[in-house]
């Protein structure tokens, strides 16, 4: 592992002290700050990419049965409180993806349904076959 050695998440100790010191806590908590930081900068960068458009143009409309996911939630919530959607863009957007999750819901139930309807054709053959066989 080199020399420095992590007995406890907060303990770090060096085999050598004057060869190969420790840095100061203070440039660990700098650089964990600058991280905080930047990564605050990217998500908001991102969140503009994401919402930073126009809205869609037909958000339709929210069905009871369609559920958004906390990921699309947050995001919202996050692009509203840094002002990168007005409430009334954020109502679209979360009207489109509610919607599009809703049609998506629907595309899955068909396919299901065509699925289950092909099984059932087979299984039907399948008897078939087997009692044209024993006659």
């Amino acid at each position: 592992m080199g020399s420095a050695q992590i007995r406890t998440p907060s303990e770090l100790t060096t085999s050598d002290p004057k060869k190969r010191p420790l840095p100061n806590i203070y440039i660990f908590q700098m650089r964990y700050a600058m991280q905080q930081l930047f990564a605050g900068q990217q998500a908001a960068g991102a969140l503009r990419a994401i919402f930073g458009g126009d809205p869609p143009d037909d958000p339709g409309t929210a069905r009871d049965e369609a559920f958004m996911s906390s990921d699309w939630d947050s995001m919202l919530r996050d692009a509203l409180e840094l002002g990168i959607l007005s409430i009334t863009t954020e109502e679209i957007w979360r009207r489109c993806i509610l919607k599009r999750v809703y049609e998506q819901g629907l595309q899955k139930v068909w396919r299901y349904r065509e699925w289950k309807a092909e099984l059932e054709r087979k299984a039907e053959e399948e008897e078939e076959g087997e009692e044209e066989e024993d006659n």
